[in-house]
């Protein structure tokens, strides 16, 4: 129980020595947040979507993923596009793009995305759970969100947000998705 007190101390005390040389990247970021959510891409709203905040490195991006319906049925096929925003604590910004139709890489790290495993609901103490926090303290918080999660033995359909840090499944599916991704930005939007 000592360690699982001097964990949470150590958490706020990292949060609050952040907070200062972070402030200018946590007023834009979750701004930038909320209105990508809400974005659209040529009139297909986002479906989900992965925020990656280093409070310690002071960046961020914001990422949020469309599926864009072309054609008329029958030939009507789809492709997917993400929209990149990044941005910086000294406020610093950009935009970028990446489009299925020129880079496999978007489909391949979507596809991905449908392996996340679920979270295991735990009430301390109670059930089957653990007295162990798996805090670390790396100052990285990755949230992936999708409006389409499927559940249970009837695949309900819910909506899903996790976040977790650089142990998570969400980090290591953006991390490895990421690398993919690294040669398909473009500062255009695509058509």
């Amino acid at each position: 129980m000592k360690s699982h007190r001097l964990m949470l101390l150590a958490a706020s005390a990292l949060a609050a020595a952040c907070t200062v040389s972070a402030e200018a990247s946590a007023q834009t970021f979750p701004e930038v947040t909320q209105q990508m959510r809400n974005s659209s891409h040529r009139g297909h709203p986002a479906f989900g979507g992965l925020n990656e905040y280093r409070i310690l490195a002071r960046n961020w991006s914001v990422n949020t993923f469309y599926i864009v319906w072309t054609g008329a049925a029958p030939e009507r096929r789809p492709h997917w596009v993400i929209r990149r925003a990044i941005g910086d604590g000294d406020g610093q910004t950009g935009l970028v793009w990446a489009d299925s139709r020129d880079c496999p890489a978007v489909a391949e790290v979507l596809t991905d995305m449908e392996g996340l495993p679920g979270a295991r609901w735990d009430v301390p103490g109670l059930g089957d759970s653990s007295d162990q926090i798996g805090l670390v303290l790396d100052g990285v918080a990755y949230t992936v969100w999708n409006r389409f999660a499927r559940t249970g033995p009837d695949d309900a359909s819910v909506d899903a947000e996790l976040t977790g840090n650089v142990n998570s499944p969400a980090a290591r599916w953006w991390t490895n998705g990421a690398a993919k991704l690294a040669g398909c930005w473009k500062p255009e939007e695509p058509r």
